[in-house]
């Protein structure tokens, strides 16, 4: 995960920096707002942290400019201001989340990781655009220089899933996983060919250059605008020499340099309370004091002086009244201080951050004594060993079955042989039932669609195969560990018909799914709102309010457009199913649904809410 911090308190920005580093984050820092604009024009982030008060441009602002640029960048607001009106506003600005200051570093890291795991927004124009290349999501339209192309179906949704997805590369079984049904799956030579018909076809209507780029040995993704066709670029934004976080620093590092600098600040603050019993303290200097004492406010609580932390807060207060202060404040501001010192004379009442290692991960790998690499195991050893990671080899899935019954691991890599043997299928839907929310990492012994398709009605997060490095399983292993959610997933279900939902309850229990069940659709709109799902499951035909004006319902809301909204319609029922899929259905099942293919679905709509994209 790479993250964007902007914040002007260097001891809070080094606290977070080594914080993330801990758990593989690559860390900038922005030092005011507008830095922090130019740092997300000129590099990709999957989080921005934002701060409100910073130099040159606040942090609303800056939401509000990336907003309006339509930057879909999950954004988390850090904020001194705990009250109901500095919250909204940061939300209405196009914040993500919030979190107050003083705060836990480890509550910060959990948000950012949930926040990772949300679907990205769609951007709101109805236009995607190459040049004069243009994709009209509405007219479903593709012209070059106001000349329409005719393009088939796929191609279309190729062309639009690379304009979408501008920097992702796509691999051919990648295209395919998001453009087709799984009863409809193509060979990937067909993924070959649509794309260079498209590209065919793009030649001929005048398009000077190939929009798809070809990425030997890894896929496509949409090609760079060639200089001659980009549009005129203004100044250069202004370059951050110090935006690289110093991620070198330990935590305990970090604690000594907020002492060292504490003397320092709170030296300003006692000038600036001899100048006001003086009767000479400047408007300027009333206002330096008044933002040291803002920052201060946040990260002596995060610290862990929270005693001092409050006092902070009501110099802060008294620093924010209007200029000039009067002699009777300046007896309180030397009161306030006083309490300060006395306060911060005391131990932390805290660690600062008490953070797992990283290399406490327990990975069970289960082989099946027919790897056709003998040195891999170690090889794999010796990368585990160097990454600190616990690594338990189990030769065989009886000896698995033993020693799960003892101890659950942090993830499990089950390998599979070339003809995917049914023992090994089974073995996996034993994980699924068994251990519903255990990582599962399969790697094969060679790649090949019908070993990806034997595993697909399983509970799988990543599907790797050979030849690969030691190390890049690992990080595979790894990265599943980071996407892992912090709560269980949970599921609305709304049926009148109280054994089918119970049916789907049982079944969604089994895949680690926590349930919500509601007979009586008039109560839907309340429930909703309480349980914020991360899917929801409708009955189509229901007394009072339908399954279909219940979905059309949610597509109204912002909060719940990209909700996984999944349908149970009679079964040979043509028509119904289009109006589910017209009125914002995700997915249409007919009655009695077919349990394997809903498990598939479950797993593939979890992994789009929380943002798991599949292995290139």
């Amino acid at each position: 995960m790479k993250v964007l911090v902007v914040e002007d308190d260097s001891d809070l920005a080094a606290l977070l920096a080594a914080t993330l580093s801990k758990h593989n984050c690559v860390i900038d820092i922005a030092t005011d707002g507008e830095m922090g604009l130019a740092m997300v024009a000129e590099w990709e982030y999957d989080v921005i942290v934002l701060d409100v008060l910073l130099p040159k441009l606040d942090g609303i602002a800056v939401c509000r400019q990336l907003r309006d640029r339509h930057c879909t960048t999950p954004i988390l607001m850090l904020t001194a201001q705990a009250t109901t009106t500095a919250v909204v506003t940061g939300l209405d600005a196009g914040a993500d989340d919030y979190v107050t200051k003083p705060f836990d570093p480890q509550q910060v890291l959990a948000r950012l990781r949930a926040l990772q795991r949300r679907p990205t927004p769609a951007i709101t124009t109805n236009a995607l655009h190459w040049g004069e290349l243009v994709l009209d999501t509405v007219l479903r339209q593709v012209t070059y220089a106001q000349q329409d192309i005719s393009l088939s179906p796929k191609e279309y949704a190729i062309l639009e899933l690379f304009l979408r997805n501008p920097k992702r590369i796509f691999s051919r079984s990648g295209i395919i996983d998001k453009l087709w049904s799984i009863d409809e799956v193509p060979s990937e030579p067909t993924v070959t060919n649509l794309i260079k018909d498209l590209r065919r076809k793009l030649k001929a209507a005048g398009v000077p250059y190939d929009p798809v780029e070809t990425l030997h040995g890894s896929g496509y993704r949409l090609k760079p605008l060639p200089e001659e066709l980009l549009p005129p670029v203004p100044a250069d934004p202004p370059q951050a020499e110090t935006a690289q976080a110093e991620t070198g620093l330990t935590l305990e590092q970090v604690s000594a340099q907020f002492q060292a600098n504490l003397t320092e600040r709170l030296a300003v603050l006692e000038t600036a309370q001899a100048a006001l019993g003086q009767g000479q303290l400047t408007a300027e200097h009333q206002a330096e004091a008044l933002a040291l004492a803002h920052r201060l406010t946040g990260s002596l609580g995060t610290f862990g002086y929270s005693q001092g932390s409050d006092t902070m807060r009501a110099i802060e207060h008294l620093l924010s009244e209007p200029f000039p202060l009067q002699p009777e404040q300046a007896q309180r501001l030397a009161a306030l201080l006083e309490t300060l010192h006395q306060r911060l004379n005391q131990p932390p009442s805290f660690e600062p951050i008490a953070l797992a290692s990283p290399g406490t991960a327990q990975i069970f790998m289960v082989g099946d004594g027919q790897r056709s690499e003998p040195k891999f195991g170690q090889a794999l050893a010796i990368a585990a060993a160097d990454l600190g990671v616990t690594l338990t080899p189990l030769p065989d899935r009886a000896t698995a079955y033993h020693r799960l019954a003892e101890q659950v691991p942090d993830a499990i890599v089950v390998a599979l042989g070339p003809t995917a043997p049914a023992e090994t299928l089974a073995f996996l839907a034993d994980l699924n039932t068994d251990f519903p929310t255990l990582p599962i990492v399969v790697l094969a012994d060679q790649d090949s669609l019908e070993a990806r398709r034997a595993v697909t009605p399983y509970r799988v997060q990543r599907f790797v195969s050979q030849p690969l490095q030691a190390t890049t399983l690992l990080a595979m292993v790894t990265q599943v560990l980071a996407e892992v959610p912090i709560s269980p997933a949970t599921a609305l279900i709304v049926d009148s018909d109280p054994i089918a939902l119970q049916g789907l309850s049982g079944l969604l229990l089994t895949q680690g799914i926590q349930t919500t069940c509601l007979l009586h659709p008039s109560q839907f709109w309340t429930l909703l709102k309480a349980v914020n799902p991360d899917l929801l499951l409708l009955a189509a035909a229901m007394p009072g309010y339908d399954g279909l004006e219940l979905c059309k319902i949610v597509r109204q809301d912002a909060i719940y457009r990209d909700l996984p909204i999944l349908v149970m319609a009679p079964p040979n029922d043509a028509d119904l199913m289009q109006q589910a899929f017209a009125a914002g259905a995700d997915e249409v099942f007919a009655k009695p649904v077919p349990e394997a293919m809903l498990r598939t679905r479950l797993d593939q709509y979890l992994r789009r809410r929380r943002r798991i994209s599949p292995s290139p």
